[in-house]
């Protein structure tokens, strides 16, 4: 009996330690007791170089799996293979491109356009890197693969494998991919595109490659188009402000209908997928119990932060 609903639950289980792990045991003792006297004591930095790998990986993805691991270990079931590996067609990659480019061009004509225009000054932001090349390795490549890893691949199986219905699993896998990045408007956002954008592009195509490479490329042309990196003092920031503004507007306006377009085919191509009736068994009572509280806590820990 226990054990049975240990396997219904066992999806949001794993969000439920994973949390707990990130939120108060990682950040109360394994960060300041553990991890940065390491570093402190090899004078080393822990996003660059095979050390940044190590900590990327067991943060974002290996924490997760030996969770995953330990509670497959407990119900007493065989540990498999739960990625969405299918095959990504080039018209799909085609049409993610390009309405990516869309999207990335509009938030950044938001994140810099709003706050211009209220004050006629956009703060420089402070970036951990100190060139264009460990930016783009970091999060274009190794923090893409790892958190797609996660959340489209590894937690999207798992609820997968519980039947869950499809609206639960893109609402509880995109708030969990937005609390998982500190900071108001970052969690926000975050969070609306895991729910809006990344899920939809799995459920459609069935592979995640699809969300990997929306993902690789808005992080990737986050980069490329940052000022940050061509512009090194506040003044010169804010007098080539109106020329980029104006650049992502004419962009915006050019490419805001091929996206469009573009989104249509991808719908047209690929909804067989979503209209594909799937064979969902009741979910339990003790599964839904369990996901709502989670879904809870995720809504009091975004309050909070």
């Amino acid at each position: 009996m226990i054990i049975d609903i240990v396997k219904s639950m066992r999806a949001n289980i794993v969000v439920f330690a994973v949390m707990l792990y990130y939120f108060m045991i990682a950040r109360s003792f394994v960060q300041p007791y553990v991890l940065v006297p390491v570093y402190q004591f090899f004078g080393i930095y822990p996003l660059l170089g095979w050390v940044g790998i190590l900590n990327v990986f067991f943060r974002d993805l290996g924490i997760p799996v030996l969770l995953y691991c330990s509670c497959a270990l407990l119900a007493k079931q065989k540990i498999r293979p739960i990625f969405s590996i299918s095959r990504l067609s080039l018209t799909n990659m085609l049409y993610i491109t390009i309405m990516t480019l869309a999207v990335r061009i509009i938030f950044n004509l938001i994140e810099s356009g709003i706050p211009f225009l209220l004050s006629g000054s956009v703060p420089m932001q402070t970036f951990r890197f100190m060139d264009i090349g460990q930016s783009l390795i970091h999060n274009a490549l190794l923090a893409t693969f790892f958190e797609e890893a996660v959340f489209r691949g590894f937690l999207w199986g798992e609820y997968l494998r519980q039947n869950t219905a499809y609206w639960k699993i893109a609402f509880a896998t995109g708030l969990f991919f937005g609390i998982i990045h500190l900071g108001t408007f970052t969690m926000t956002h975050t969070a609306l595109a895991g729910i809006f954008f990344y899920a939809p592009l799995i459920y459609l195509t069935r592979s995640i490659f699809a969300p990997i490479l929306h993902h690789a490329l808005m992080n990737g042309l986050y980069t490329l188009t940052n000022l940050v990196f061509y512009i090194d003092n506040q003044a010169d920031f804010d007098a080539f402000m109106p020329v980029y503004l104006t650049i992502l507007v004419v962009a915006t306006i050019i490419l805001t209908p091929i996206a469009i377009w573009c989104g249509k085919r991808f719908y047209h191509e690929n909804r067989h997928n979503a209209q594909a009736k799937e064979s969902l068994s009741k979910e339990t009572k003790a599964f839904n119990i369990s996901y709502w509280i989670l879904i809870v806590v995720m809504i009091a820990t975004f309050v909070r932060s």
